[in-house]
């Protein structure tokens, strides 16, 4: 749509570094990963913190759901035994992408848009997706000029504001 477009912007775009902190699940996690501009600080992968089950599960059948919450309370039995050997790098290898996980990251304003772009489609992975609207709603809030306005609107959701409005350069 049109809020897929480019905003034309220099280098200079990403020097004002933001830091976010994300919670969300290890599969999400190692996606953002790929993005390599991001300065990134994480822990090691637990399901002490729990995990997510994808909202396409409450359209299988219970068993399946079952099977799933079974799966991973294993592999959380499996990762308690190994770390309580001493083994804490070993167990990264059983736990599952299912698990939540914090990421604590600085990007730049330009890095924000592309992820914006490339990873909030429906079609991606759901948690990402919606990390990566959750980010842009928390940046825009703090500087609605990037979006053109002079501060943000209170009754309009973020969907409604980038259908609206078009990125704005910040220069001319």
């Amino acid at each position: 749509g049109e809020r897929d477009e480019w905003v034309e912007m220099e280098e200079v775009f990403d020097l004002p570094k933001l830091i976010v902190e994300i919670d969300t699940d290890l599969g999400a996690t190692r996606d953002i990963r790929r993005h390599q501009k991001n300065d990134r600080m994480e822990s090691r992968a637990t399901l002490a913190n729990g995990h997510e089950e994808p909202p396409v599960f409450a359209a299988y059948d219970q068993r399946v759901v079952k099977q799933f919450r079974n799966a991973v309370e294993i592999a959380h039995e499996v990762e308690t035994i190994l770390t309580s050997k001493g083994l804490p790098f070993q167990s990264q290898y059983v736990v599952p992408m299912a698990a939540k996980h914090t990421i604590t990251m600085s990007m730049g304003l330009d890095q924000i848009q592309y992820m914006l772009a490339t990873r909030s489609a429906p079609q991606g992975h759901f948690s990402y997706s919606e990390d990566m609207i959750n980010i842009t709603e928390a940046v825009l809030r703090q500087y609605p000029w990037l979006v053109g306005y002079g501060e943000y609107p209170k009754v309009i959701d973020l969907e409604t504001i980038l259908d609206q409005k078009e990125f704005e350069p910040y220069y001319k």
